[in-house]
């Protein structure tokens, strides 16, 4: 469902966050076609909702809908669901389910798109580079690094034993001298993937001299 009669609005909440006056696929859409049309997303979530929206539900889903947009739009999409209703409504957190598993759906989902071939050397390097970071001077927080890269650890080792362990994970998106020394000094950062900073000789060795002090 797209909205056709009257204009969407858009308010931007806070850094990374906005609230949309549409239906999920018309969020796909500002997305796509304005907020972040300079750096689309790897991968788009539409939900949690609050329903399960299963059999026939399914056709009438406006959760459902953002994904099939951003499908339609070329971009990769999950939608998440959940059942809602008096079983659950009541407790300290209704949505408990979505947080016990979906994240372990979408963990699934990544695991999938590492080389399925067998390593006996730690020869193979994953970087995580958020694409609104990427030339903007613009980063996650502290917290939120350490989290993907814990995530990302998790699945090497799951996927490659011991050797996963051993993997270099590199962070990379607006990474500059100011910055560097706090980034790499987060659990399972092993470097950098230096973009715009490479191109200033001060910064890359600034950089480079923090990574192996």
């Amino acid at each position: 469902c797209i909205n056709y009669v009257h204009p969407t609005m858009l308010s931007q909440m806070e850094t990374h966050r906005y609230a949309a006056e549409g239906s999920p696929a018309d969020c796909v859409l500002i997305a796509v076609h304005d907020i972040m049309r300079d750096n689309l997303p790897d991968l788009v979530l539409s939900g949690v909702n609050r329903g399960n929206n299963s059999a026939e539900n399914t056709l009438y889903s406006g959760t459902i809908g953002g994904a099939m947009e951003a499908a339609l739009q070329g971009l990769p999409a999950i939608a998440l669901s959940q059942y809602y209703g008096p079983a659950n409504r009541d407790l300290d957190n209704p949505f408990q389910a979505a947080a016990d598993h979906g994240a372990e759906v979408i963990r699934r989902i990544l695991k999938k798109s590492l080389p399925d071939v067998e390593l006996t050397e730690p020869n193979l390097v994953v970087a995580y580079e958020p694409k609104w970071a990427i030339g903007t001077g613009e980063i996650p927080t502290m917290a939120e690094i350490g989290e993907v890269h814990s995530l990302i650890r998790d699945i090497l080792i799951e996927t490659y034993g011991d050797v996963g362990q051993e993997m270099r994970i590199l962070y990379g998106g607006s990474m500059k001298p100011g910055n560097a020394a706090e980034i790499l000094a987060i659990e399972n950062v092993n470097g950098g993937l230096i973009g715009g900073a490479s191109l200033k000789a001060d910064d890359f060795v600034s950089i480079y001299t923090t990574a192996v002090s």
